[in-house]
């Protein structure tokens, strides 16, 4: 486990098992400018019961020292390097051995009415079986439109959506469901269970792979309506819609790394490589002529070369070999034949027939 120091100030005695006591972590990259809006709001909660941390992930933009001097109360934990989404972990792994009954994960650019934890404890009281809960979340602007009320695994297409509705949501058997890491309240004994964020989804798909396992071994995952919560989308990112190299390299090797986890060998190669991996890889050489395109076609490449050379450090982002950056631009259709298992069809096509 990564280094880390604990800032003990403000610490609610879980120890002594206070009922339905909550560590509320915050995930926190680089992302100051974000916590001064969103740190205020989860500090003035109503709930008596919760503790805030703030993991911290190596930030270089002076995140700790403004905690520190503006929220003495606030439990900071410093990862000693950037872990990406499952440095979670280190605040999780905190609350197991502090005996929190609950932990509530949250991103560092989120708003929380006064009511939102006690809504969602109380849910979690009067449902025993619900073990990963999420509010209803609305976009920070504007406020009346709904982002998340649960989402859906579409494993015959391989996707993964926000159904418009509740009830929707509620429509998908459980182990078709996930709930957004964005804001997940989760009960110790889902994480005792199934242990914590997989690390090497280092960004995406960490939280749909986290409620697959918790639906796997018997949790059920649900969203609390009485609950609110109001999320500056993708605000680390650059924005919702919008795409940058960092952006295109995780959400490609997270998402071949999910898949393959969860279809299974053989239907990843054949069906997901096939569908998803042919689509992008014939478009590599028009973006690789447009320079503005060029920075995330070249993301793109070292995602796959990630991910087929068998890497194994999340917290890395090798370059692809030029070799294998001049095929993928030259000849893109035979990665995908090769990854899809057409065998006999990329013989023919490398024999010119």
């Amino acid at each position: 486990m990564a280094a880390f120091s604990e800032r003990r100030n403000g610490l609610v005695d879980a120890t002594k098992r206070t009922p339905r006591s909550v560590l509320a972590v915050i995930l926190n990259y680089n992302g100051r400018q974000w916590l001064e809006k969103s740190l205020p709001s989860i500090m003035a909660s109503d709930y008596p019961a919760v503790t805030v941390c703030v993991v911290d992930n190596a930030s270089s933009d002076g995140s700790v020292a403004w905690i520190h001097a503006h929220y003495p109360d606030v439990l900071v934990l410093e990862n000693a390097i950037n872990r990406g989404s499952p440095g979670f972990n280190t605040g999780m792994e905190f609350g197991l051995r502090h005996g929190f009954d609950f932990i509530l994960k949250l991103d560092n650019d989120v708003e929380a009415p006064t009511d939102c934890i006690q809504q969602m404890v109380n849910f979690m009281r009067e449902h025993p079986d619900v073990g990963v809960l999420a509010p209803l979340i609305y976009y920070w602007e504007p406020r009346d439109t709904l982002w998340f009320c649960g989402g859906v695994v579409d494993r015959g297409r391989f996707k993964c959506n926000h159904p418009p509705t509740v009830a929707e949501f509620r429509a998908a058997p459980m182990r078709e469901r996930f709930i957004t890491g964005c804001a997940s309240l989760v009960r110790r004994q889902v994480f005792e269970t199934i242990g914590g964020c997989d690390p090497c989804l280092f960004l995406y798909y960490d939280d749909t792979d986290f409620s697959i396992r918790a639906a796997d071994a018997g949790f059920g995952l649900e969203v609390c309506e009485a609950a609110h919560l109001y999320h500056m989308v993708s605000a680390s990112s650059g924005g919702e819609n919008k795409l940058n190299a960092t952006k295109v390299y995780y959400e490609i090797r997270s998402s071949l790394l999910f898949w393959r986890k969860h279809a299974g060998w053989w239907r990843f190669h054949r069906d997901y490589c096939s569908r998803h991996l042919g689509k992008w890889v014939n478009n590599l050489p028009l973006q690789w002529n447009d320079p503005k395109a060029r920075p995330c076609a070249k993301a793109g490449i070292d995602a796959l070369w990630y991910v087929i050379s068998c890497r194994k450090t999340p917290c890395d982002h090798p370059a692809a070999p030029e070799w294998f950056a001049r095929l993928m631009i030259r000849r893109p259709w035979l990665v995908a034949e090769l990854m899809a298992l057409r065998l006999s069809t990329m013989t023919k096509m490398a024999a010119g027939l």
